[in-house]
Formats: structure tokens, C-alpha cells, sequence
């Protein structure tokens, strides 16, 4: 009946997904659902925008997340908040990271890999630098992570590519942030300092 009550039913839905252990797909088919009956009305709403990929990311719908998060960080309204760039520049990574990961575990070879190695690169380089920029913003230990973990994903793409230099720097990077994020937490005593401190390690 409102905006409001769309976001308040995929914040549901996202947390069913999260904690309740609610199937994928029914998940998947009941956002589909309300994307196909609100979309058009209240999708370039920032705010709805960030719902609908906080819910598809919940169910494991990553390219329809990605869609989502895209649509809410450039919304004219700006009401979507600045986890939904944080989110963007995470699941972007990710995917990336992941289509070589599937293309090495089906042998995939030749010109078809190096063409998706360069497009991991490029994916992850912008996720590295909106990462940045909010870091610039304000620093958290979320945000140092994220970039640790997006410098992750890039030394495996270059490990992939066989590309043992870039990788060294990769890896560097990521020890950087991570050791970044954990002064962030040692500093606020703050429990999730385990998480950066492992990574780092």
C-alpha cells in the first residue's frame, strides 16, 4: 500500500532468508513478485531500491542484488544510505572473483579465461576504488575488511592469471586493510576485531 510498507516486506523477507533459514527460491519467487507489482512505482526510490538488494542478496540472488544496489546508489532521491555503495562494491567483487572461479572449475581455457581475468580486473578495481572513497569518507572496520577481502580476491584472480608480482601486491594490499580494520577495532574494543585479525594473519 506504501513504500514503506514494501520496504518493511522485503526487510522481512531478507531477514526470513538470513536467520530462519527460509528457501532460496521461494524467497527468490516472492521478491520476484513484488518487483513485478512495485517496481515501476517505487524502484528509483533510493530507499526501495536498497530493499530490494538487501532481500536479493539474502537469497543468494547476487546479479539481481547487484541490479539493485546499482539502482539505489544512483537514485536521485538520495535516500538510500552509504551500505548500499559498500554492498555494491562488495557483490561486484565477489561475482567477479567468482565467474573465474567457476571458469577454472569447468577448465574453461585459452582466450575465453584471459577475457574474463580482464574484466575481473576491471570489476574489482572499481569495487577497490568506491571502497576507497568511502573509506576516505569515514574509516570502519567494515569498510577497511571489505577492502581487504576485495584485495583478496584480486591476488586470486592474478594467482589464476599466473601472475606472481601482482599477486605479491595484491596480498600486500590486503594485509594493509585488514590490519587497518583491526587497529579500527582494537581501538574501539570492539568484538569483531577477530575477523580483520584472522584475515590478516
Amino acid at each position: 500500500a506504501s513504500p514503506v510498507a514494501l520496504a518493511l516486506a522485503l526487510e522481512t523477507l531478507a531477514v526470513q532468508s538470513a536467520t530462519q533459514g527460509a528457501s532460496g527460491a521461494g524467497q527468490r519467487e516472492k521478491i520476484r513478485f513484488l518487483e513485478a507489482r512495485f517496481a515501476q512505482r517505487w524502484g528509483g526510490m533510493g530507499a526501495i531500491a536498497e530493499a530490494f538488494g538487501v532481500a536479493c542478496a539474502a537469497a543468494s540472488d547476487t546479479e539481481r542484488a547487484i541490479h539493485w544496489y546499482r539502482q539505489a546508489v544512483a537514485a536521485n532521491d538520495g535516500s538510500a544510505s552509504l551500505k548500499a555503495s559498500e554492498q555494491l562494491a562488495n557483490l561486484s567483487v565477489r561475482q567477479a572473483w567468482s565467474r573465474v572461479a567457476q571458469a577454472l572449475g569447468k577448465s574453461v581455457a585459452g582466450d575465453a579465461l584471459h577475457a574474463l581475468i580482464a574484466q575481473a580486473r576491471l570489476d574489482i578495481a572499481a569495487g577497490t576504488e568506491a571502497l576507497a572513497a568511502l573509506i576516505r569518507i569515514a574509516p570502519t572496520i567494515e569498510r577497511e575488511s571489505l577492502l581487504g577481502s576485495a584485495y583478496k580476491r584480486l591476488a586470486l584472480v592474478e594467482e589464476a592469471a599466473q601472475r606472481d608480482a601482482a599477486r605479491a601486491a595484491a596480498m600486500v594490499r590486503m594485509a594493509e586493510h585488514y590490519g587497518h580494520a583491526e587497529a579500527l577495532a582494537a581501538e574501539a574494543d570492539d568484538p569483531a576485531y577477530f575477523y580483520p585479525a584472522l584475515n590478516r594473519m
